[in-house]
């Protein structure tokens, strides 16, 4: 009776053991597959940051290059005598 448990609660370890290897083998699936998609987010941001930068250095330098530089005409203010 008593091996009848023991061979009983050794299947029972087995099948545990079994259905642990094949949650920790989904769970480094999913956990792969949400690495994926954060490396995929991140590249996806860093590329949007590029581009506003981009944008905005052009914006800038059509600004910069429609001003006049005009020299300000230098006065001389002499004392009256």
């Amino acid at each position: 009776m008593v091996e009848e448990e023991n061979e009983a609660l050794f299947v029972k370890i087995a099948d545990l053991t079994e259905m642990n290897v094949n949650l920790a083998n989904t769970n480094e699936a999913l956990r792969a597959q949400i690495g994926i998609r954060k490396t995929r987010q991140i590249g996806t941001r860093f590329l949007n940051i590029i581009v506003l930068v981009v944008v905005i250095v052009f914006v800038i330098g059509v600004l910069v290059s429609r001003v006049k530089h005009t020299p300000k005409k230098k006065t001389l203010y002499l004392p009256e005598i």
